[in-house]
């Protein structure tokens, strides 16, 4: 019987590891998205891509000839 109860213990702590690291691993998108992507419509809200991926667009829109 100690066996069996053993084995349930295990099976228990493998879905709790498996839901950590799924919290851990969503946390982290989360801060990944924000980080880079940002969000609002303010230049000091956005993230660091869409930072600069505006400032490429305006940069390309000038259309200055050389």
């Amino acid at each position: 019987m100690n066996k069996n109860v053993n084995r349930f213990d295990q099976k228990g702590q493998i879905i709790l590891e498996y839901i950590l690291l799924l919290i851990i691993g969503l946390m982290a998108a989360s801060l990944i998205k924000t980080k880079l992507i940002g969000s609002g419509e303010d230049l000091d809200k956005m993230g660091f891509l869409r930072q600069k991926w505006i400032k490429i667009m305006l940069e390309i829109g000038k259309d200055q000839p050389n």
